[in-house]
């Protein structure tokens, strides 16, 4: 294995790539009840494909590219030949300059799928003094695929809906299966309240990650340097469903001054520790997904408007 999982890989632009093609459609719906007042409901069905994809092969698929047929598998196959070892050792990490790794660079042989379904509900009442408003945001992934080479010999859309791995998380950051956002605000005179529950489903490590026993997750006692976790029982395989909540109070002194303090990750909630080797440096830093799972804990922050 590579220092850290960490494996050299050598990128780069290409003049011959052409723009991307896509088809999108959209279905969806309204509705707004007259026997109930304030409320309004708003669901959309998106299917959305994109071929010629602008991007670069994943390491699991350059390796498994090589590897296809083991049977068949040739030192001088050019899927082999471009993969650039160290010299010395035989690995695919080493200075950059004798170490090329895997050869990833951006070409138009992509292909990714997704479609879902959006739903955002609303709703207001009043109970005398007190006003009481609602917003529920949500979102159902059914899939999201991706085939960062349509024509090589391990030809397969990866699915990545409520995966984590070195070779998902193409999109930017892990797209769970469910998630949502609500938030319920109360305002009395010049006071609101709001409080907002953030929620992802649960992920779990990409079942193409453990096949033949590539890159198992850790599971067991964490050992020497996790600090104060050190010694506690893990299994780096799974991310269970995570909630977040935050506080704002807003104090609307006149129509140009208004005064607000926030508390955000309410409950202090720590990110999932997954270790450093499940997923690319881009996404996993830290032992864990920051551009997902909130990574400072519990912060306050206070503002002030002015208006003149």
């Amino acid at each position: 294995n590579p220092t850290a999982a960490q494996a050299n890989s050598t990128g780069g632009g290409n003049v011959n790539l052409s723009p991307e093609v896509a088809t999108t459609w959209t279905v969806g719906a309204v509705f707004q009840p007259s026997f109930l007042p304030g409320f309004s409901l708003s669901a959309d069905y998106y299917n959305i494909k994109v071929t010629s994809q602008i991007g670069t092969p994943t390491s699991g698929d350059v390796m498994a590219a090589c590897f296809a047929s083991l049977s068949a598998a040739s030192a001088a196959d050019p899927l082999c030949t471009t993969i650039r070892r160290n010299p010395v050792t035989g690995g695919l990490d080493g200075d950059p300059a004798t170490t090329l790794g895997l050869p990833q660079t951006l070409s138009n042989l992509g292909r990714l799928r997704t479609d879902g379904i959006d739903v955002i509900a609303n709703y207001s009442r009043e109970f005398g003094s007190v006003k009481w408003a609602s917003s529920f945001v949500f979102n159902y992934a059914i899939s999201q695929t991706f085939n960062a080479n349509v024509t090589s010999p391990n030809n397969v859309d990866r699915e990545c809906v409520g995966f984590y791995s070195p070779n998902c998380g193409f999109t930017g950051s892990m797209q769970p299966k469910y998630q949502w956002s609500w938030r319920n605000t109360f305002t009395a005179g010049k006071i609101d309240v709001s409080l907002l529950w953030r929620h992802i489903s649960g992920m779990r490590q990409e079942p193409d990650d453990t096949v033949n026993g590539r890159g198992v997750a850790y599971v067991g006692p964490l050992p020497v340097g996790f600090g104060y976790r050190e010694g506690e029982q893990v299994d780096f395989g799974k991310i269970p469903a995570y909630d977040w909540f935050d506080l704002t109070l807003r104090f609307n002194v006149n129509d140009n001054l208004t005064f607000t303090a926030a508390v955000q990750n309410l409950m202090d909630k720590d990110p999932p520790v997954v270790g450093s080797s499940i997923g690319s440096t881009s996404y996993n830093s830290g032992n864990t997904y920051p551009s997902t799972y909130d990574a400072l804990g519990r912060r306050f922050a206070v503002s002030a408007r002015i208006k003149f």
